[in-house]
């Protein structure tokens, strides 16, 4: 198991499924929208969970696209721990 990063993109939806997935995978999951280890925050749909598998992740994220009633264009899911960030603010 691993840190894993996942990062989506859904089909034109009814407006704000977007935060509603987010708010599930945060609330529901315990995935984090900040990197693990400065905090800095990911981008819009891009989020982090350790201790999972990539599987684990997208079975995650189409639970909680299907619980409100979304549809998923695409996903990324990956081990993220030899990541890099940087703040360009």
């Amino acid at each position: 198991m691993a840190l894993i990063l996942i990062t989506y993109d859904l089909k034109e939806t009814p407006s704000g499924i977007h935060m509603k997935v987010k708010s599930t995978m945060i609330n529901n999951y315990k995935y984090s929208d900040k990197s693990p280890a400065k905090g800095y925050q990911l981008p819009n749909t891009c989020l982090t969970k350790s201790g999972i598998t990539s599987e684990q992740a997208v079975d995650d994220l189409k639970a909680s696209v299907k619980q409100h009633g979304g549809t998923l264009e695409r996903f990324f899911a990956c081990r993220a721990e030899d990541y890099k960030i940087s703040d360009l603010t």
